[in-house]
């Protein structure tokens, strides 16, 4: 069986399942992920064992911004 995932950074996932209810989309088997639990996920269908946190998400902020300074 598939499984969705919507990439969602901070969107509420409860939220965000229970909208796509309300209009009649079928949100059985879907997971909303922001990017560190999209990681996560990843690393650990991989056989990845991550012991700790990897990033918060303030930190995630301040380091994309970092990476996109001098980007077109």
């Amino acid at each position: 069986m598939k499984e969705r995932i919507i990439f969602a950074p901070r969107a509420n996932g409860t939220e965000l399942l229970k909208s796509m209810a309300l209009y009649g989309i079928n949100s059985f088997n879907t997971r909303i992920c922001g990017a560190a639990e999209l990681a996560r996920l990843a690393l650990m269908r991989l056989g990845v064992s991550i012991a700790e946190n990897l990033v918060s998400a303030k930190e995630e902020v301040g380091i994309v911004a970092e990476a996109v300074i001098g980007e077109p």
